[in-house]
């Protein structure tokens, strides 16, 4: 691998950071939160690259034809990366957005909130986390 982003320096982009350096100790990493500090006892050797911002505004604005890409993209934030991603493309061709969810949940899309209620039911998180990183419906 040469190049992977991960979006969010939390604790699971966290350990994919250390994952993909021990793996790939030559990939160029790139690491978007919103906290440009996240990543900062990395070590000097590594070649990481952070850069304080939103996840999706980096996608939206470097996922563009005719620019590379990297080989991963590994989404370490709170958010249904591919709905989010499609929302916002199809958005910018005017497509209503009711449409495109209404599409998506009839396809077998779950919601990331309901999601997490399926996980408090299982006994894999809580109600409160639940609450804590997920938008309403």
């Amino acid at each position: 691998m040469d190049s992977c982003w991960i979006l969010g320096a939390g604790r699971f982009g966290r350990k994919a950071l250390a994952a993909l350096s021990r793996k790939y100790p030559e990939a160029a990493i790139t690491i978007i939160d919103r906290d440009g500090n996240a990543v900062s006892d990395a070590p000097a050797a590594l070649r990481i690259t952070v850069v304080r911002g939103e996840a999706m505004d980096y996608m939206a604005e470097h996922l563009k034809p005719g620019q590379p890409v990297p080989e991963w993209i590994v989404p370490a934030i709170p958010v249904h990366v591919a709905y989010e991603w499609i929302i916002r493309r199809l958005a910018a061709e005017k497509t209503p957005t009711n449409l495109i969810k209404r599409a998506a949940m009839q396809a077998g899309m779950r919601t990331l909130r309901q999601d997490g209620w399926r996980r408090v039911c299982l006994g894999q998180t809580t109600v409160e986390e639940v609450l804590r990183v997920t938008k309403v419906d």
